[in-house]
Order: C-alpha cells, then sequence, then structure tokens
C-alpha cells in the first residue's frame, strides 16, 4: 500500500493533476483521454491507475487541489464583515478570470457542477462565520445564514457566468460593485 504522504506519490500526483490542467486550458473534459494525460506527464497507465480510479477521480482530485490553492483573507482581524466579504468576492472573480478557458472546458462538459460544487464548499467555509455575524449585527438573525451563503455563492458564479457569457460588457471593477450591492443586506 503506498503512503498517501510519500514525496513521490504527492508529486506524481500534481504532475498528472497539472497535465490535466493544461489540457482543460485547451479543449473540453470529454475530449482529453487517459492516455493523453499519461503521455503528457511521461507516466505510465498503471501509474495513472495506481493513484486514480479513472479521469473523473483525476477531475476531483485536480478540482480539490485547485480550490486549496484558492487565498482567503477572511479572517483578516481588521476588516469588518462587509470588507472581508468583498474581498473574497475580488479574489472569487480574480481566481475565475485566471482560469476562465478551463472553466468554460467544465462548464461545456457533463462535469461543469464539480468544480463549482467544490468551490462552494471552500467558499462556503470561509464565508459562514463571518455572514452570521454580520446577519446578527444587521438584526437580520431570522435568516438562515447557510441558506443567505448558498445565495451569495450562487448569484456571484452566475453573476460571473452571464460576464463571461456576454463577453464582459462591464469592467470586472463594475462587475464586483453590483455583485456586492446585490447581495449584501443593510
Amino acid at each position: 500500500m503506498r503512503n498517501e504522504n510519500d514525496p513521490r506519490v504527492i508529486r506524481t500526483k500534481r504532475n498528472i493533476a497539472e497535465v490535466l490542467l493544461t489540457h482543460l486550458r485547451q479543449k473540453p473534459f470529454e475530449q482529453i483521454s487517459v492516455k493523453s494525460i499519461c503521455a503528457n506527464a511521461m507516466v505510465r497507465r498503471s501509474t495513472f491507475y495506481e493513484h486514480f480510479n479513472d479521469k473523473y477521480d483525476l477531475l476531483s482530485y485536480t478540482a480539490k487541489h485547485v480550490c486549496e490553492k484558492f487565498p482567503s483573507h477572511m479572517f483578516v482581524e481588521n476588516l469588518g464583515e462587509k470588507e472581508r466579504y468583498k474581498r473574497l468576492m475580488v479574489e472569487f472573480l480574480d481566481f475565475f478570470e485566471e482560469n476562465e478557458a478551463i472553466i468554460k472546458n467544465l462548464r461545456n462538459s457533463k462535469e461543469e457542477t464539480l468544480i463549482e460544487d467544490i468551490f462552494f464548499e471552500r467558499i462556503s467555509r470561509d464565508l459562514l462565520f463571518t455572514m452570521k455575524r454580520y446577519l446578527e449585527k444587521n438584526g437580520k438573525s431570522d435568516i438562515h445564514p447557510e441558506l443567505y451563503v448558498n445565495y451569495i455563492n450562487n448569484a456571484v458564479f452566475g453573476g460571473y457566468i452571464w460576464w463571461l457569457k456576454e463577453r464582459k460588457p462591464i469592467s470586472k471593477e463594475d462587475l464586483i460593485e453590483q455583485l456586492f450591492k446585490l447581495v449584501m443586506i443593510d
């Protein structure tokens, strides 16, 4: 049985994941084969299958790995809840803009919701604590915090997808300002 903490295992898995990301920048997930991933990662198919069940398992691992890299300033002490959330929104949109080709190629695949689900889970963990405090401070304790966080995540992601589909009709800064006004309860 292999040791998942072995640097060689970690390096191999990350290498394979990076190859998948390179492919996703160029074509939809359905057009990517395990054979092509192995050839570009310079690993044998048997090595691939030692680490992943199939390319869907690799996609899940890759999405989690990418989302772990997502920075968060949600707990910077000198920021209020609104400022923390706005900073997270900026980081969220920067992250998706930097990975635009990958997002587009996943949005057109059967696996389109995977990265959204993993990313939302990551964002929700950071956002829930702050939004609970925000709702309490603003006399909105009757709003369920998890529902509110889910609403915010979907609104921001939906706004981003609209922005991409419409070929960025407004600046990113305007998009952030408008989304911020839409999702924040005063």
